[in-house]
C-alpha cells in the first residue's frame, strides 16, 4: 500500500515539473530499472570482476539567464533544457573494488569517444523509452569495461605494495526511496530583464569604473536517481542568483574590483528591484573611492579584526573544507602523482583533537532552513547517494569530532553521515558559535583590537570586511576582470580583501588597498582572542573539490555559513610589490556627449 502511494506521487508531481514533450516519470524509471537488472545479471567480461553496484543519475538541467551591462541588454536565455547521464559501476565488492586507486590514463584522460562517455552525458531532449534503454546501455557498457580495467590495474599494482590501507572501499546503506520536488516556478524574463538593465545602468554614473556587469540566474535540476542496492529518488535542486561586479584601476595601475552577490533557491528569494539597485550603487561607490584609496605604506603584522562577509569568507576559504573526509587514493606504482588540493585533508588525523579555540564550535545543520528568521539554502532531504543528511557537531568548545562523510570510509568515520555534494563530501548549513562569555559587541572588538595595537606599539589596526568571494573563478567578478583578478586559492592561506580599513586610536577608520592577508592556515583559527554577538549569516557557490574517479560533473554547491565576527591577535597584511598593467592612455567615455 505505501508502495502504490509513493508511485502515485511520483505521477503526480512529474505532472507538474515535466513539460509535455518529454518522458514521463514511471517510463524513466522504467527504462532504467530494466537495463540495470539487465546489466546485473548478465554483464560480464570473460575473467573479469561482475559489477556488485550500479548506479544511475539521470539529471534534466534548464537555464535561465539575464545578463546586462550599462542599462543595455547583453544575453537573455529562457527554458534551456539538457539532459545528463551519468552512470558509476564498481566491481569487486563492498570491502575491495576498484576505487581509492589512481590510474593517470584511466582517471585523467579515459575516452573521448561520445558514445563511450558514461559521466554526465548528453542524451536527447526528447526520450522514449527504447532510446533511454540505448543511451544506458551505451553508457554502462563504457563505465563497465573501464571499471574491470581499473580493477585488474589496482589488483597489479597493489600485489608489489606493502598494503596498509585495509579499510573497505564502499559502506553498506539502508536502501530508501523519496520525492523531494516543489513546483519549478516560471522564470519571468521581461521582469528580470528590466530589473537587470536598471541595475547595470547604476554604473554609467560612473566613468572612473572600466567594466561592469550584472547576472540574473535561475537554473533549477530535476535528478531521478536509482541504484542496485533499491534506493530510488527525485529530487529538484535549485539555484537562484544576481552577480554585480565592476573593474577599474589606480592611477599606479592596481587592478580594482568589488562584487555584489545575492542568492536562494527560487527567484523569489532574491531581493526586490530596489535593493538590488540600491547594493549596485553602494557597489559602485566602493569601488569609486578605493580607486583614491592610499596604498599600505608596508606590510602590517599584528591583530586584525574580520567582520560582516570577510569573518564568513575567512571560514570558507581556508577552514571549512578541512571538515570533510578524505581517503588518501592508492597509486599505480609506475607513476606518482601529487594534488595541490591534498592541503584539504589537515584534519583527517586529528579528531579529538583541538582546532579552535576552546570557547568555539562549529555545527552542520542541513535539516535547519532558517535561522533567526533568516532563510538558509544550503540544506537537503537526501544527498547525492541516497542517504540522508544528519546534522552533526563537528568541533565541540575547541575539539574536533568528526568530519563530513560520504560513502568511502575513512579510519574513525567508516559510514556516510548524507554530506556527499557535487560528487564529494561539501559543507551544506553550517553554524559557528561561541560561549557568550568570549563574544563582545562590534564597540567591545575595536576597543581589544586597539588595545592589543597599543601593547604592540602600532600606531592602528586593521578591519577586514570583505573579501574575494571564494567561487570567484567561476563568477562574473572574474570574467569583469579579464583575466586580471587574483584570487587565493585553498591551501594557499591567502585572503585576497576588498575592504580593509585602519582603525586609529582616536576612533577613525581609513579605506586602504595595496595588499593580501597571508599565512591564515587552519592553525591560525586556534588563536582567535574573541568573537562578536551579532550573527552573520553568508551565502555562497563553491565548486567540489575535484576528485580522480568521479562519475559526475562537478557542479557548484550552495553553502549557507552562520558566523560572528571575530578578533585575531597576530596576522599578516602584506604589501602587494609587484609589476602592475598601465591604465588606459584614454579617459572612459561615460557621460561624454
Amino acid at each position: 500500500m505505501k508502495m502504490l502511494k509513493l508511485n502515485i506521487v511520483f505521477l503526480f508531481v512529474l505532472g507538474m515539473l515535466i513539460s509535455p514533450n518529454l518522458l514521463s516519470n514511471d517510463n524513466y524509471f522504467r527504462a532504467m530499472q530494466d537495463e540495470m537488472d539487465r546489466s546485473m545479471k548478465s554483464l560480464k567480461i570473460d575473467n573479469m570482476q561482475l559489477p556488485y553496484y550500479i548506479e544511475y543519475v539521470l539529471e534534466v538541467k534548464q537555464k535561465n539567464n539575464v545578463d546586462a551591462q550599462l542599462g543595455n541588454l547583453y544575453k537573455s536565455v529562457k527554458d534551456s533544457v539538457a539532459i545528463l547521464l551519468s552512470v558509476s559501476i564498481r566491481v569487486g565488492d563492498y570491502k575491495y573494488d576498484q576505487r581509492n586507486f589512481i590510474d593517470v590514463g584511466l582517471n585523467f584522460f579515459g575516452s573521448f569517444d561520445d558514445e563511450e562517455n558514461y559521466a554526465s552525458r548528453r542524451v536527447p531532449k526528447e526520450l522514449d523509452y527504447t532510446a533511454l534503454r540505448r543511451e544506458l546501455w551505451l553508457a554502462t557498457d563504457a563505465a563497465y569495461k573501464e571499471a574491470a580495467e581499473l580493477y585488474s590495474k589496482k589488483e597489479a599494482s597493489l600485489k608489489s605494495q606493502i598494503r596498509k590501507d585495509t579499510l573497505w572501499d564502499f559502506s553498506k546503506t539502508a536502501p530508501i526511496q523519496l520525492v523531494d520536488t516543489i513546483k519549478i516556478p516560471d522564470f519571468d524574463i521581461q521582469y528580470f530583464e528590466d530589473i537587470a538593465k536598471a541595475t547595470s545602468s547604476e554604473f554609467l554614473n560612473y566613468s572612473s569604473i572600466q567594466r561592469s556587469k550584472v547576472v540574473i540566474y535561475f537554473e533549477p535540476t530535476t535528478t531521478y536517481y536509482l541504484n542496485s542496492e533499491g534506493t530510488k529518488y527525485i529530487k529538484n535542486d535549485c539555484i537562484s542568483g544576481v552577480e554585480v561586479a565592476a573593474m577599474s584601476q589606480a592611477e599606479d595601475g592596481s587592478p580594482l574590483f568589488n562584487f555584489y552577490c545575492a542568492l536562494g533557491w527560487l527567484p523569489s528569494d532574491l531581493p526586490s528591484k530596489d535593493s538590488l539597485v540600491k547594493a549596485t550603487k553602494e557597489t559602485a561607490i566602493m569601488l569609486d573611492k578605493l580607486i583614491n584609496a592610499p596604498v599600505i605604506e608596508d606590510t602590517y603584522t599584528g591583530p586584525i579584526l574580520f567582520m560582516e562577509q570577510a569573518s564568513c569568507e575567512a571560514f570558507a576559504q581556508t577552514f571549512l573544507p578541512c571538515l570533510t573526509a578524505q581517503r588518501s587514493d592508492a597509486q599505480s606504482s609506475s607513476v606518482r602523482i601529487g594534488f595541490g588540493g591534498n592541503n584539504i585533508a589537515v584534519f583527517q588525523t586529528k579528531i579529538g583533537g583541538r582546532v579552535l579555540p576552546e570557547f568555539m564550535s562549529i555545527e552542520a545543520i542541513p535539516n535547519t532552513n532558517i535561522y533567526n528568521g533568516q532563510k538558509l539554502f544550503g540544506g537537503y532531504k537526501i544527498d547525492e547517494q541516497g542517504v540522508r543528511p544528519k546534522d552533526l557537531t563537528l568541533v565541540k568548545k575547541g575539539y574536533l569530532q568528526t568530519l563530513l562523510s560520504d560513502r568511502t570510509p575513512i579510519k574513525r568515520i567508516e559510514e556516510s553521515n548524507g554530506h556527499c555534494k557535487g560528487g564529494v563530501p561539501m559543507a551544506s548549513n553550517i553554524k559557528i558559535d561561541a560561549d557568550k562569555k568570549y563574544q563582545a559587541s562590534e564597540k567591545e572588538l575595536k576597543s581589544q583590537l586597539l588595545k592589543l595595537c597599543k601593547q604592540r606599539d602600532l600606531k592602528y589596526g586593521l578591519v577586514v570586511k570583505k573579501v574575494q568571494n571564494s567561487n570567484v573563478y567561476n563568477s562574473q567578478h572574474y570574467r569583469v576582470g579579464s583575466g586580471k583578478l587574483e584570487y587565493g586559492r585553498f591551501g594557499s592561506g591567502i585572503l585576497m580583501p576588498v575592504e580593509v580599513y585602519k582603525l586609529y586610536p582616536d576612533g577613525r577608520e581609513e579605506l586602504i588597498r595595496g595588499g593580501n592577508i597571508v599565512g591564515l592556515g587552519t592553525t591560525a583559527f586556534k588563536d582567535i582572542i574573541k568573537v562578536g554577538n551579532t550573527p552573520y549569516v553568508l551565502t555562497y557557490l563553491e565548486n567540489p573539490r575535484w576528485k580522480p574517479g568521479n562519475d559526475r560533473r562537478y557542479t557548484e554547491q550552495i553553502i549557507s555559513i552562520v558566523g560572528q565576527p571575530f578578533l585575531l591577535e597576530d596576522s599578516e597584511y602584506q604589501l602587494i610589490e609587484t609589476n602592475l598593467p598601465k591604465p588606459p592612455m584614454l579617459s572612459n567615455p561615460i557621460g561624454m556627449k
